[in-house]
């Protein structure tokens, strides 16, 4: 089932002025799916390369060569932040032939994550951030409480099956934990990382103590404040400062916590269906982060 993203019309707009165009945002949440949307209708010729695959990696063993017998395309990079090498190659090659569109970047992690991108391509590359499906893209297949608790992840929404839709929320969490955060650079082992996403989402929509996370989980606080950064670059949280005409003060505030996806969230505290998610004392919260994650994906970045 297609379901038209919001983000494809800016992304076009952007291929016709700038040499790369960036999209990023978790895992699973549809980048994939729209650029072969975006390929399918464009005039201009794709190639397109996953950067996981073994494959697609041969291809890039002399990326120089390759990028450039290219030149007449568009090359989809998919999944770059495995190959960050990638980003200085990239840089070299548009300063050489500058025109608008000639690549396309994929990646489950911010451009601030994935190292060297941010530096290598500054002033040559518009990034865009694609969140999950909100209920702008999905209020005519389906119930505002069916997006509520099965959140916005293609494959999590569209599933109809409850014990279906466990299964792929079980994996996605131990991919992220097993391969994707290790991977992007987060120094815990997976127990610890499992216990840590599961912490945060007995909090969800609190107040954030990182005392008490660095007391249950062993870790010296100013670690706590790194790694609840890098799942806020990784698009799995997010931090809520209280708002405040002093800087200052909204700073050393403490701020809520949320999960941004409420899918991954009841999940992560086992509620399998709507009637457990109703009897659950996390029910108000829920609903609270929810509604912030909607209004955040329609704010202006930057």
């Amino acid at each position: 089932m297609m379901v038209n993203r919001i983000l494809l019309e800016k992304i076009q707009k952007s291929m016709d002025f700038f040499p790369v165009v960036g999209i990023v945002g978790p895992r699973q949440c549809g980048k994939t799916t729209l650029v072969r949307q975006l390929m399918a209708e464009s005039h201009q010729k794709f190639t397109y390369l996953d950067c996981e695959h073994p494959r697609d990696l041969a291809k890039l063993t002399d990326p120089v060569l390759f990028l450039e017998s290219n030149q007449d395309k568009c090359v989809v990079l998919d999944e770059i932040q495995a190959k960050p090498g990638l980003f200085p190659v990239l840089r070299s090659l548009i300063d050489v032939q500058k025109k608008p569109g000639r690549y396309v970047i994929l990646g489950s992690a911010s451009p601030d994550l994935i190292r060297d991108s941010s530096e290598s391509l500054a002033g040559r590359i518009s990034y865009h951030e694609l969140s999950p499906f909100n209920i702008l893209e999905v209020h005519r297949r389906s119930e505002l409480t069916n997006h509520w608790f099965r959140g916005g992840f293609p494959d999590a929404f569209l599933q109809e099956d409850d014990d279906l839709r466990s299964e792929w929320f079980y994996n996605f969490v131990k991919t992220y934990v097993e391969r994707d955060l290790p991977m992007l650079g987060l120094g815990l082992s997976p127990s610890v990382i499992s216990r840590f996403w599961r912490m945060l989402a007995t909090i969800h929509g609190n107040l954030l103590n990182k005392s008490n996370l660095s007391k249950s989980l062993e870790i010296s606080y100013p670690t706590i404040s790194r790694y609840l950064d890098f799942l806020e670059e990784a698009f799995l949280i997010t931090q809520l400062y209280p708002f405040s005409a002093n800087l200052k003060k909204r700073l050393v505030k403490s701020p809520k916590i949320y999960l941004r996806d409420s899918g991954v969230l009841h999940h992560q505290l086992n509620i399998h269906n709507y009637d457990e998610l109703f009897g659950h004392s996390i029910l108000g919260v829920s609903w609270e982060g929810y509604i912030i994650e909607q209004i955040r994906q329609k704010l202006p970045t930057g």
